[in-house]
């Protein structure tokens, strides 16, 4: 009796255990996205199990509940290809709950519908929970049908946006295709149809740069529901026509007569009406030269600005509307519009740009800018120019010698055929270093250099006796550093050598002044190398053989 008790006591543990195993609160909320003719999301909020067994089934409710050995069967999320049951299919089997559902199909008609039975369950060190007493009491049903293969609603509601006169948003209350082709032409409706070909041609937004159709282009072909078009004409009426369509197994399916069609004008080109401003600041000179890089503080409200260079004395010039301007460039040719009046345009910009490079200076010269603010397209020729000019003057550098020559040589690194000679410079923007072996070089002095200007005309090369003859030496550095390594030198010999500061500036020409005064005076010897005061000895012979 004892026995009996006992065994009792143990099934009814054992079956409280497994009832105690098997999930109470079933999946719910169900969320499907991402449809498409073939292909579709379902999302939900899991139960209280670890995992989740769903059937999917078409045109009807799965018709068979899942018995304990499909628990453990390998799901596949393309329709057909998993394990069936019943008239459905097992598409999931883990624990997730979000499931991508491919290889779905359906008519022109879109009437197919697909079912979904989701099961929550547990599985527990290999063993599966379930309620068979009352399976459904798990259940989450639900069914969603994919789109149809060809769109069978059109868009509607067109809505223009950011009207300028150069640009516009459009956008559109989508029909049921997965992608939108949009038309647009310009003073006439779209004029023909795409072909099928067509929706699969690349789109630009930038109006006249994507696909030719007939007399319009396509400015976007995507699954958005809007697109900013640009390059667009101040004044000018634009037509737009938007087709629904689909891409299925790489083919595309849309019906013409799903179109929409809108359309609206550009506003009128104004000029800015905010001209540029604010404190000029040179930001550095080039080569401590005449000439020089600037930028003023503030930007107008135009599209872009040119800035025109003129000589103090000279007038200021309004340049005229829809013109053609460049920026000056001396190696272009005049007919490419460089000048308002007599005054060069040195910068043109766009956006935001307010730095700007004057290198045609003339030491000393004092030149006035003006900068005129525009919107349009200047290099197109339909740019309107705000014609009060922000204007600042500016006088250039004067060239000069420099005042400071270089100091404090020091030699370092100095072996039997090369040496490191370092300085301090002075207040010239560049130094020449000449080397003469045995003697000092003869000075550069006001019979063949002075404070005039001159083109450079020496080639520095460091290795002795390569670079450019000079003084009875050779240039062996010419550039804006402190030091140099001279090369190929002799041994037992004696170097001098003469530093000059110079300042170099870029004209029309290379123009260079020297300061002969100042040149630092130098020399040292090339030490010889010492010979070996021990020999060698102990000589022996080791693998001896018959050769």
């Amino acid at each position: 009796m004892k026995k009996i008790i006992g065994l009792t006591f143990l099934w009814l543990l054992i079956s409280l255990s497994t009832f105690a195993s098997v999930p109470t609160v079933a999946p719910s909320n169900p969320v499907f996205s991402l449809i498409t003719p073939t292909s579709m999301r379902l999302a939900w909020t899991n139960g209280n199990g670890n995992r989740r067994l769903v059937i999917a089934s078409q045109n009807a409710e799965p018709n068979t509940i899942p018995n304990l050995s499909h628990y453990s069967l390998t799901a596949n999320s393309a329709y057909g290809d998993g394990p069936a049951i019943g008239n459905g299919y097992i598409v999931h089997n883990n624990s997730g709950n979000i499931l991508n559902i491919t290889n779905l199909w359906n008519g022109a008609d879109g009437s197919t519908v697909y079912y979904f039975h989701v099961y929550e369950y547990n599985l527990i060190s290999g063993v599966y929970h379930i309620n068979s007493s009352n399976p459904t009491s798990l259940r989450l049903s639900t069914n969603k049908a994919p789109l149809p293969w060809t769109p069978n609603q059109a868009p509607t509601n067109p809505v223009f946006t950011n009207v300028t006169y150069q640009s516009l948003t459009l956008g559109w209350t989508p029909g049921n295709g997965t992608r939108k082709l949009v038309i647009a032409s310009k003073d006439n409706a779209p004029n023909s149809l795409p072909d099928y070909f067509d929706f699969g041609n690349s789109a630009s937004s930038v109006f006249g740069s994507g696909t030719a159709i007939g007399n319009g282009f396509i400015v976007y072909n995507g699954t958005a529901n809007s697109v900013n078009i640009t390059n667009l004409s101040p004044s000018s009426q634009y037509y737009f026509h938007i087709y629904e369509f689909n891409i299925i197994y790489t083919e595309f399916s849309y019906d013409y007569d799903l179109r929409l069609a809108a359309n609206t004008s550009t506003i009128a080109l104004v000029a800015p009406t905010v001209i540029s401003s604010g404190s000029v600041n040179v930001l550095n000179n080039i080569n401590l030269g005449p000439s020089f890089m600037a930028s003023f503080a503030n930007v107008g409200n135009g599209d872009g600005r040119i800035v025109v260079a003129r000589a103090s004395s000279d007038p200021v010039q309004i340049p005229a509307n829809n013109t053609i301007y460049h920026q000056y460039n001396a190696s272009t040719s005049p007919a490419l519009n460089w000048k308002v009046g007599n005054n060069f345009i040195i910068n043109v910009f766009s956006g935001g740009s307010r730095a700007f490079n004057h290198t045609y200076a003339t030491p000393g010269e004092t030149y006035c800018f003006d900068v005129f603010e525009f919107n349009g397209n200047l290099a197109g020729g339909t740019a309107i120019f705000n014609t009060t000019p922000y204007t600042f003057c500016i006088k250039t550098p004067m060239a000069s010698v420099p005042t400071l020559g270089t100091s404090n040589p020091v030699y370092s690194n100095v072996t039997s055929n090369s040496l490191t000679l370092s300085w301090t410079n002075g207040n010239g923007n560049r130094r020449m270093v000449v080397a003469r072996k045995d003697s000092l070089p003869r000075a550069i002095n006001t019979t063949n250099f002075s404070a005039q200007t001159y083109d450079r005309a020496y080639t520095a090369n460091s290795n002795y006796g390569s670079g450019s003859a000079l003084g009875a030496g050779f240039v062996v550095y010419h550039g804006t550093g402190n030091s140099v390594t001279v090369n190929n030198l002799e041994l037992n010999g004696t170097y001098y050598f003469h530093i000059y500061e110079m300042n170099e500036f870029y004209h029309e020409l290379t123009t260079t002044f020297y300061n002969v005064i100042d040149r630092t005076n130098t020399s040292t010897l090339v030490s010889p190398v010492s010979a070996p005061t021990t020999g060698a000895s102990s000589i022996s012979f080791t693998s001896v053989g018959s050769s």
